[in-house]
């Protein structure tokens, strides 16, 4: 199925997506397949009303993962407003392979072989690409807190990394200590064991389940083997139907999320000399903020005016253009529950549980529309632009998707059988399964009061991996043929099974007790651009609006690869596979098609349930990029925190959006809370509004107001950076665009360990060693080299203010 994720610590199955990203998919040698995950395109909104998108409005980044499920998979998301991967240190750069989705990372076996990255462009060489290995951080708790960045002299400092240890790129994947060095008790071992037995009987007649449809309900013993599978079966789930050409309550301004967001990202003009400022140092450079206070008016303001203000910082250390210091919020439900959904899911048929659990009565009706041949590329970029999160049933019917063609076996003859791929070994469960004493610790049997999730990373040829399903399917296929023959022998036939699962299973590592049942799912399998090439045909039958090559994806403004994010991304889920909650990288949207045989059961979170949800997490102990966490549903609904479950079925599509109209305002919003909690953004967004500017995008008024608010904000960091420079008495040589691209391969950070490998956009630093700094991080004896000149960067600013309609200002 295609899935939403990149980093190589997604997956997706039953569940809460959250935020976070994880390391990817790398091979060695030859083939060229690195894990990620795939963003198709988010809607670039150029209507001319209040809307950021009209009927002719594209949709412009959203990932496309190709999932192929082959039995019950959860998927977490944590939708923006229709939001549905990794900002560790040792993360590859952008232009290498980073993923979409931000998911939290998993535990690494002990004797995991390093993986290889792409170092982006981490030194000056032109043209030279350098080799590194991955390095993932321990997931870091943090206590509850208000979050604020200030300039870096403010900041508290990490310790400096140790001289045996190069500044900018040393990276062994580090590893969890595995199996318990203390015996558990005699009672945990028991009740271990027991639940062991369980889980494995229901794993099995899941496994059966999705090939029971196969057989005729004439056979002799169908309808008592059904009865049977029945028992182990997810519940069914109430879906709402909705007309394509529906139109839902405030479109416009969804659940209210439009006014928060414009105002965190375009706020009306502020008055610095009321305003109370950290005094900054003049030397260095404050943080590049896209939210809070803003002292300028982005919309008739000019460049020059920007310039002046800023420059003003060399001297005073006081940012008179944003404010460097600023708390970033998730919004809080009261402000943003005022909207009539719910009504306009009943006028279409919607009814709520009366019977279940409390929480299963309170849970958000999710959007689903059926595909057909008439429906065209504009139907579905308008009405996505307008939902949340949504399903597209028979989308593959509709569109003649060809499922085969992504299955592993069709795969296997592209990619060559040696190449590594990352997998997630974990115990398969319900969707609402997270039982974690199924596992041992290092004290024994888990602590089962936790929503921190049992995947453990490992990598394996493509090879082995695909004998492994293919042995699966084998098994599962032809007990359920002697099910339905001889349903009578029903115990028999689950004893069986279980004991062919354990035997064609891949060797679990010393975390998985002896006896369970351990699936291994293939997670962020990004394809080399031969295979993706044979796959065009296939992946031309999305409408535009989803298709990661379309010249009308915004993230074409982003330079390099972004491998999960700028392509597709294939995931091999298996029954029970589960993917952490997650919001993509950067909130950009998200397609998951499925292109296997079974269902998989989705989670997802409103937009207005983000801040919530975080205070929940840390309090919890959890780190919200960081920890990979199945949430408790009945936990998060006694907080006030509400979910949405549907299902996914075969040939059906998820869209997961960034918020509607906001996009612009969502990755804003997403950059600053990554740079707060120490988190590498993947997606470079200060170089990609200066690639808008450069290809003269056109705006409808309110989306142009968030365009520039975050554009201003550039232009004034660029100032300030200049004169940071200049008072440390440091030469600046400008290179121009040209040389510059020459000189600097794709997206480009500062490799200090203690930095938050920000993007650079316009002025870097490199040392003798020919490693890439910011200003920040630079040494007296760095050289510097700025791409623009302030008066080339006014002049594109103001060119762009003129081709969108604004009068030009006063030079």
């Amino acid at each position: 199925m295609v899935d939403p994720d990149q980093a190589p610590e997604d997956s997706v199955a039953s569940a809460l997506n959250l935020p976070d990203r994880t390391p990817t998919n790398r091979n060695k040698g030859d083939s060229v397949i690195s894990g990620s995950s795939v963003p198709d395109g988010t809607p670039l909104n150029q209507n001319g009303g209040d809307s950021m998108m009209t009927d002719g409005d594209e949709m412009d980044d959203e990932m496309m993962d190709i999932d192929q499920t082959n039995g019950e998979h959860v998927d977490h998301h944590m939708d923006d407003d229709h939001m549905d991967d990794n900002g560790h240190d040792d993360l590859p750069e952008d232009d290498q392979s980073t993923s979409n989705n931000q998911e939290p990372p998993v535990e690494e076996t002990k004797k995991q072989p390093p993986r290889k990255r792409g170092n982006g462009n981490r030194t000056a060489t032109p043209n030279k690409k350098r080799k590194t290995r991955d390095r993932t951080k321990k997931p870091k708790v943090t206590k509850p807190q208000k979050l604020t960045i200030q300039n870096d002299e403010k900041r508290s400092r990490k310790p400096k990394p140790s001289v045996a240890a190069p500044e900018n790129d040393k990276v062994d994947v580090p590893t969890v200590n595995t199996c318990p060095k203390s015996a558990p008790t005699s009672a945990e071992k028991v009740r271990q064991a027991q639940l062991i037995a369980q889980n494995n009987k229901a794993c099995v007649h899941g496994h059966m389940q999705q090939y029971f449809n196969k057989f005729s309900k004439d056979s002799l013993g169908y309808n008592r083997a059904e009865d049977i599978l029945k028992k182990f079966k997810e519940r069914p789930l109430p879906f709402c139907e909705i007309p394509i050409n529906a139109v839902h309550p405030d479109r416009h301004n969804y659940r209210n999320a439009g006014d928060f967001l414009l105002k965190l990202v375009a706020p009306a003009k502020s008055d610095f000399s009321k305003a109370s400022h950290p005094k900054g140092n003049p030397q260095k450079s404050p943080e590049l903020l896209q939210t809070g206070k803003l002292f300028v008016d982005c919309l008739k303001d000019s460049a020059w005016e920007i310039i002046e203000l800023a420059q003003k910082y060399k001297k005073t250390g006081q940012n008179q253009v944003y404010g460097s210091r600023n708390e970033v919020q998730f919004p809080e439900p009261s402000p943003l529950l005022e909207t009539n959904e719910e009504d306009f899911f009943k006028s279409h048929g919607y009814s709520k549980k009366t019977s279940g659990d409390d929480h299963e009565k309170k849970r958000l009706p999710v959007t689903v529309i059926k595909a057909s041949k008439d429906l065209k590329d504009e139907d579905y970029a308008k009405f996505f632009s307008n939902c949340s999160i949504a399903v597209v049933e028979d989308f593959g019917a509709a569109r003649g998707v060809d499922d085969e063609k992504f299955s592993l076996e069709s795969l296997s003859k592209l990619i060559d059988g040696k190449t590594e791929v990352e997998v997630l070994m974990t115990i398969p469960e319900h969707s609402d399964g997270n039982t974690r004493a199924l596992y041992n610790d290092d004290e024994g049997v888990s602590d089962n009061n936790s929503w921190e999730m049992h995947n453990i990373r490992k990598i394996f040829s493509f090879e082995k991996l695909a004998k492994y399903y293919k042995e699966c399917d084998r098994i599962s296929s032809e007990a359920c043929a002697r099910l339905v023959d001889t349903p009578y022998k029903h115990e028999e036939i689950v004893e069986e099974l279980i004991k062919s699962h354990l035997e064609a299973q891949i060797s679990p590592p010393e975390q998985f007790p002896a006896g369970a049942i351990v699936s291994s799912f293939l997670t962020n399998l990004d394809l080399p651009d031969e295979v993706l090439e044979k796959l065009k045909t296939e992946l031309d039958k999305f409408p535009d609006c989803f298709n990661p090559f379309s010249p009308n994806n915004m993230l074409k403004h982003v330079d390099g690869t972004l491998n999960g994010i700028k392509t597709p991304q294939i995931y091999g889920k298996i029954y029970g596979s589960k993917t952490p909650g997650h919001c993509e990288n950067g909130g950009i949207a998200s397609i998951n098609y499925n292109a296997g045989k079974a269902s998989a059961i989705w989670y997802s979170m409103n937009f207005e349930f983000l801040g919530e949800f975080q205070k929940f997490m840390e309090e919890k102990g959890h780190d919200f990029y960081n920890t990979a966490v199945l949430p408790d549903e009945a936990e998060l609904a006694e907080r006030g925190i509400i979910v949405s479950k549907f299902e996914q079925k075969p040939g059906s599509l998820v869209y997961v959006g960034p918020g509607t109209y906001h996009y612009m305002a969502v990755m804003a919003l997403f950059h600053d809370h990554n740079a707060l909690k120490n988190y590498k953004s993947v997606i470079p967004l200060e170089p990609m509004l200066w690639n808008m500017v450069e290809q003269d995008e056109k705006f409808d008024k309110l989306t142009l107001r968030v365009f520039l608010a975050m554009l201003c904000r550039s232009l004034a960091h660029c100032t300030i950076e200049i004169g940071a420079a200049e008072n440390r008495k440091m030469d600046i040589e400008f290179l121009g665009a040209e040389e510059y691209k020459k000189s600097f391969l794709g997206t480009l950070r500062c490799s200090k360990k203690d930095c938050r490998k920000r993007v650079l956009f316009n002025l870097i630093t490199v040392d003798k060693s020919n490693h890439i700094h910011c200003i920040n991080c630079a040494k007296p004896t760095d050289k510097v080299y700025a791409k623009f000149t302030l008066t080339k960067l006014g002049a594109r600013y103001e060119k762009f203010k003129e081709s969108n309609g604004l009068a030009s200002s006063d030079e």
